[in-house]
């Protein structure tokens, strides 16, 4: 090839590393296949930023970010190399919960819905809000319109509450 991972090899490893999250969080596949439940991807966005090369050491990163908790969850990803840190990848998968025999749209089970995990925003300037800016390292695709709307207070910055209450 050409010396760089082929792109299917980073959707593996963002599927072994949300099946490891959800496994984590008390949702193993065998309790998937026990309720007849499982989330099927219905939408990907892939931003490729880096090639991972040859050899390379990587680390994949996962967390919800929004859950309906009736039939959709979102799932961001970042990829990273380990040896300098450097982002490889962002995504943001859409999933929908599926009944495991048919394949059709079904409500998801209360196991489903347990768990947002917010990832950690850095507050970069310590004034307990954070800035679009500051947001935008999370939520790449974060532009002025939308964080006007999460930013309810229209003060600029955005508090706890009001990110709580967007996602």
């Amino acid at each position: 090839g050409y010396g760089h991972v082929n792109n299917v090899v980073y959707v593996a490893w963002m599927d072994d590393c949300a099946w490891a999250h959800s496994t984590e969080r008390g949702i193993p596949p065998e309790l998937c296949r026990r309720l007849n439940r499982g989330m099927a991807v219905w939408r990907t966005q892939i931003n490729y930023l880096r090639a991972a090369l040859e050899g390379d050491q990587i680390e994949v990163a996962t967390w919800p970010v929004r859950n309906d908790c009736k039939l959709r969850i979102e799932r961001r990803f970042q990829i990273r190399r380990k040896s300098d840190g450097e982002t490889l990848l962002r995504a943001l998968l859409h999933y929908v919960c599926i009944d495991l025999h048919t394949g059709r749209a079904k409500r998801m089970p209360e196991d489903f819905t347990r768990y947002v995990v917010l990832p950690e925003v850095a507050d970069a300037d310590g004034n307990g809000t954070w800035s679009l800016a500051e947001l935008q390292v999370v939520w790449t695709d974060l532009n002025d319109e939308i964080f006007a709307k999460i930013d309810t207070g229209a003060d600029g910055e955005v508090d706890q509450t009001e990110l709580q209450a967007a996602l």
